[in-house]
């Protein structure tokens, strides 16, 4: 069963509740953690309203779809085919312009602009993606309803303010970078925050404030209302659910889709297996088929049995190599002969590397790629290959250092025991969550005093002033007494020459 990790304290459910669900974000990954979500809100008895571009065929009772799926983007995010490999300044994104887009797009959809213009449909709740961007915190404004925030990622300074505040007192990662508690670091990072907190500025004036009241002035007009400030409801939301666990992350499961038998392929690969998904990122244009070719001669070389999911089946495949569309991923990961997996290193990969204890070999091509592969390096369950012209063979080293050294398989076991050991399920922890919203009225209880802190005393500016006045004070005053006694000094001097 899907799983998820939310991060608060909850109470059970007792009544059902209409709850709207947005994740307007058009990547498979995204749907399967919206549909998670949605299960659990469906097996508890709510009623769902679920606005998706992946509406699926299988249709539930008590779920009623928004169908968003002609807001589609079909684009590569790096145009970038060179066999050598892109360079770090060539993986950096816009996620921000690329998250408001999402949200823009999905808000004016005209399915989604219908529902918040009829002011007869009334939520109890709403839970929405946060994507790098706040565009859908006014929906909770708008059906006059407590907001709950779900990030796709681990917890950050960005989404951690969310539903805390901001804090000069809060140390912790962003995004796109790992955190790290040295002084040139914590340097690098301050500065960071600094220029992303200029950046978001002009970001929200230029981008996101246009298309909040292009987006959301018809609905708010509909119910006799002015547009609230946006800040301000980007900012109360009244909970937040995570994408994260202490090892890493939570398991997503796939699609069990086998062809032939999984089972006696496994069971018969005495040398290892080696799961190898690297499909969203081929099928975009990242990795050039000359790249594959590569890697499909290098699997070829070794013993172990290589299991590749690809929607272009290759025909001329060595024996040991089978490549599938829809492999079975969690059967072959739960096999004790599952060695290693390759992955670009996006975080449902390695959520499901951690949840299976198999070590990972990461090749990352974006950002936030390197910063998961860089997590799972520093706890020793993996090994991260760059990618360059010779990343190929590097992969097999890899894979050679995985079977030489037993301490990957060794710590990706002990982070799955960690990862497994809960004291409540994630669906019961989410549904203790959802309630005490919907019974509190939005769980006030849970917001952070920082949230109600002045500018000046957040950020300790009244502090800061007192200490300077401080220092100059002890500065005039060393000033004047320095002053005294060298003019005392002058007129005995004065008085010897007399």
């Amino acid at each position: 069963m899907d799983k998820l990790l939310l991060l608060s304290c909850c109470v059970v459910a007792s009544h059902c509740s209409n709850i709207l669900v947005v994740f307007p974000v058009p990547e498979r990954s995204h749907r399967v953690l919206g549909e998670s979500i949605v299960k659990i809100l469906l097996e508890a008895g709510h009623e769902v309203t679920w606005v998706t571009p992946f509406p699926r065929d299988i249709k539930w009772s008590k779920l009623d779809y928004i169908d968003i799926s002609s807001a589609l983007i079909h684009e590569t995010e790096t145009g970038n085919n060179d066999d050598h490999g892109p360079s770090i300044s060539e993986l950096r994104l816009n996620i921000q312009q690329l998250g408001s887009r999402y949200a823009g797009l999905a808000l004016r959809h005209p399915a989604l602009q219908e529902l918040m213009v009829n002011t007869t449909v009334r939520f109890e709740a709403v839970v929405a993606e946060w994507y790098h961007s706040g565009l859908l915190a006014p929906l909770a404004s708008v059906f006059d309803c407590p907001l709950v925030w779900y990030t796709p990622e681990d917890i950050s300074w960005q989404t951690y303010g969310l539903v805390h505040g901001d804090s000069s007192l809060d140390f912790m990662a962003s995004t796109l970078q790992s955190p790290s508690y040295s002084l040139p670091e914590r340097l690098r990072y301050l500065w960071s925050k600094l220029c992303f907190g200029v950046r978001n500025y002009f970001h929200i004036s230029a981008t996101e404030l246009p298309e909040y009241e292009a987006c959301y002035l018809r609905a708010f007009q509909s119910r006799r209302r002015v547009l609230p400030n946006y800040e301000e409801l980007v900012y109360q939301g009244s909970a937040l659910l995570i994408n994260s666990h202490p090892p890493l992350g939570h398991k997503i499961p796939l699609p069990l889709n086998a062809k032939f038998n999984i089972a006696k392929l496994l069971d018969g690969s005495k040398a290892g297996v080696i799961y190898v998904n690297l499909e969203s990122h081929v099928t975009s244009g990242e990795v050039s088929h000359h790249v594959i070719q590569e890697l499909i001669e290098i699997f070829g070389v070794v013993q172990q049995t290589v299991i590749w999911k690809s929607e272009e089946i290759q025909w001329s495949l060595p024996q040991n190599v089978f490549m599938m569309k829809n492999p079975p991923q969690n059967i072959i990961l739960n096999h004790t002969n599952t060695i290693a997996y390759i992955n670009h290193g996006q975080m449902l990969s390695i959520v499901d590397a951690i949840n299976f204890g198999v070590p990972v070999i990461g090749i990352p091509l974006l950002e936030d790629h390197i910063v998961n592969m860089d997590s799972v390096v520093k706890r020793g369950c993996g090994i991260k290959v760059d990618y360059t012209n010779e990343f190929a063979w590097k992969v097999k080293d890899a894979v050679n250092r995985i079977l030489k050294m037993s301490s990957y398989r060794e710590q990706s076991n002990k982070d799955k025991l960690i990862f497994r050991n809960r004291v409540a399920t994630p669906q019961s922890e989410v549904l203790h969550l959802m309630q005490l919203v919907l019974d509190s009225d939005g769980a006030g209880h849970l917001q952070s005093s920082t949230l109600f802190l002045s500018v000046m005393e957040r950020h300790n500016l009244d502090i800061i002033i007192l200490v300077l006045m401080f220092f100059w004070f002890l500065n005039r005053a060393w000033s004047l007494f320095g002053a005294y006694f060298v003019w005392g000094e002058d007129d005995s001097d004065d008085k010897k020459y007399q």
